[in-house]
């Protein structure tokens, strides 16, 4: 046995509060940190002691516990793969597959030693009267918010009994936590000194030190060959093409598509030297005109998902990855990246008056449509070849609004719409509406809200929704 410090906040200051035999003559010493109050093992036992003479005493789970975890996961992420971390035979496994969720199963000292699954990879972690029985378990904690997506779900519990070397409270659960890089969403049970349970779903903490980290692409094993296609609406984006290009991911991307609207300066030049696929408007037709050629030119190319990505450097092209992955698993047929998950509009620079108009219209648009999208607005887009196909994306404006039209065209139609979180970047280069047009583009958002509630509300039927 190994004298330790508190793992929770490092301190070496403690009183002890009993001894206790769980097995044969193995006897723990537990103390109770004068800092943060965590009840703990000390000495701790070996490796050896922990993961094979206490490694049987464990709690078993029932039926009803795991219909409640689960129940509860689907309130917040309906399905999707899903890591279940145990140190006993639950019935949990078998719950979750009739549920849906994709399982993969990890044993206690597999949660305790090397990872081994890539990083975003699990929808959700389930971590089952574990973490109360390992050596380390901020450090496993830490591993396995690696392999969580960045909207993923992890539930925790903590039960008291024979084989625990931690004894958890709410707070103390908590504190580890967040320590670890969690923001809890909900935490559960009581737990007086070696006795009950506590429990705690969680998010991965938002914070900036995490951004990074957050939008790394979600980690994706199918290789169906999907035809997947970039396409750049462009008008005087010469400073900030190469760079654009450069981010994109061509390993997933097959085709680069870039429609110059009659530009000013030598984005055609640049584009073509670039290699890409460049077509020319002899005159300006307007973002939603230019999007209309970069869709049709996409889909005559043999496009099965085309993603829309402004030249301009304001969008993050690396995690086009994430942005088609639910159409590739078929949950979507159009995915947008918003900068309001994560606030990664203020972080990135958005002026106050552009952010507040935007949550303001995105909820009239919410309400109007019947949905709940956190961004209406945003120019990062991919849409199944099946969305394109079925929407008259013709019959939209010229103009910006085009973007919130086909969103109605989507709705309309029962297509469905995922977003993902994203950053985005306000500098001098970047292309952004002012505030003169910005009253415009609200304008012609509501008229184009009245004309969809006309639509589907009334006997007046719009050829643009049909």
């Amino acid at each position: 046995m190994v004298e330790t410090k508190c793992d929770l906040c490092g301190s070496d200051s403690y009183y002890p509060v009993r001894t206790v035999q769980p097995a044969g003559d193995i006897k723990m010493r537990f103390v109770k940190c004068r800092r943060c109050g965590l009840v703990y093992a000390n000495p701790r036992p070996s490796d050896e002691i922990i993961f094979g003479r206490l490694g049987g005493g464990m709690h078993r789970g029932t039926r009803a516990d795991a219909l409640a975890v689960l129940n509860t996961l689907k309130s917040i992420r309906k399905s999707g793969r899903l890591l279940y971390v145990s140190c006993a035979d639950e019935p949990f496994a078998a719950q979750a597959r009739n549920a849906g969720w994709d399982i993969v199963i990890s044993g206690l000292s597999q949660a305790a030693g090397a990872r081994k699954y890539p990083d975003n990879y699990f929808d959700a972690v389930v971590i089952e009267a574990v973490i109360a029985r390992i050596p380390d378990p901020k450090a496993v904690l830490e591993e396995l918010r690696k392999t969580l997506k960045a909207d993923g779900i992890l539930y925790v519990n903590c039960k008291a009994g024979d084989g625990a070397i931690y004894y958890f409270t709410r707070a103390t659960l908590a504190g580890l936590l967040d320590n670890c890089g969690y923001f809890p969403l909900k935490i559960n049970g009581i737990a007086g000194l070696f006795r009950g349970k506590v429990e705690a779903y969680c998010r991965k903490a938002r914070k900036l030190e995490y951004l990074d980290e957050l939008e790394k692409p979600a980690y994706s094993d199918r290789k169906d060959g999907a035809r997947i296609m970039a396409v750049l609406p462009a008008y005087n984006a010469a400073d900030t093409l190469e760079k654009t290009v450069a981010d994109i991911p061509r390993d997933l991307v097959s085709d680069i598509i870039l429609v110059d609207d009659a530009s000013g300066d030598n984005t055609v030049e640049i584009a073509e030297k670039l290699g890409l696929k460049v077509y020319r408007h002899k005159n300006r037709t307007g973002y939603g005109g230019n999007q209309k050629t970069c869709y049709e030119k996409a889909l005559e190319l043999g496009a099965d998902i085309a993603i829309m990505v402004h030249p301009d450097y304001q969008y993050d092209p690396k995690i086009i990855p994430e942005l088609v992955e639910p159409i590739i698993a078929g949950r979507a047929d159009a995915v947008f990246g918003s900068r309001m998950m994560k606030g990664g509009a203020l972080i990135g620079g958005m002026p106050p008056w552009k952010h507040n108009a935007n949550i303001l219209l995105t909820a009239v648009e919410n309400v109007v449509f019947g949905t709940y999208l956190t961004e209406y607005h945003s120019g990062f887009r991919a849409y199944s070849k099946k969305a394109l196909c079925a929407v008259d994306f013709k019959e939209n404006s010229d103009s910006f609004i085009f973007d919130t039209e086909i969103i109605a065209q989507l709705i309309a139609h029962n297509l469905k719409i995922e977003e993902v979180p994203i950053k985005t970047r306000y500098f001098d280069e970047a292309s952004s509406i002012k505030l003169i047009p910005s009253i415009a583009y609200g304008l012609g958002i509501l008229w184009t809200l009245l004309k969809f509630w006309l639509h589907t509300h009334t006997f007046v039927k719009l050829r643009q929704f049909k």
